[in-house]
């Protein structure tokens, strides 16, 4: 990471995810937020470097104490901060219909950031035993949702 503004939402990432641990006890940050950035670039080699700062940003809003005016307040671009805010989870909709509704009607940046946090997800669904069936399908389902919406747009001239 040579750039300013990749280098700044990890180092924020890394601050607000202190202390959190996976459901496996590991560092948080590490495991799941690298490992979605990873993903990420993996994915979508050429992607800008405001879609590598929300991924690295993409469980502040839902799993930290951290707002919108705080990540601004932090230097967080409003490009980022706005995919952040798309992948969010809307708690008053089930998981399948938020999903289809952020497939369907999100920008292609935060459709991107979604699918590398279900890709990661779903690779890394092996390790966990409680529920495994019910994940691997919510995961499976939302991840052909999401590459739906990337096929037709990377498909248009």
């Amino acid at each position: 990471m040579t750039n300013e503004t990749i280098s700044a939402a990890a180092a924020l990432a890394r601050e607000l995810h202190r202390g959190q641990l996976t459901k496996h006890g590991l560092d948080y940050f590490e495991s799941h937020i690298e490992g979605v950035v990873s993903m990420l670039q993996l994915l979508f080699p050429d992607c800008s470097d405001e879609i590598i700062a929300a991924g690295y940003l993409h469980d502040a809003l839902e799993d930290t104490w951290a707002t919108p005016r705080s990540l601004r307040d932090r230097g967080i671009s409003l490009s980022s901060i706005g995919w952040v805010k798309e992948v969010t989870r809307d708690r008053s909709l089930t998981y399948s219909d938020w999903i289809e509704r952020l497939s369907n009607s999100g920008s292609i940046e935060a459709v991107i950031v979604k699918y590398a946090d279900n890709r990661f997800n779903r690779a890394t669904m092996f390790q966990l035993t409680l529920d495994h069936d019910r994940l691997v399908e919510r995961y499976d389902q939302a991840g052909r949702l999401l590459e739906d919406r990337l096929r037709s747009e990377m498909s248009q001239p």
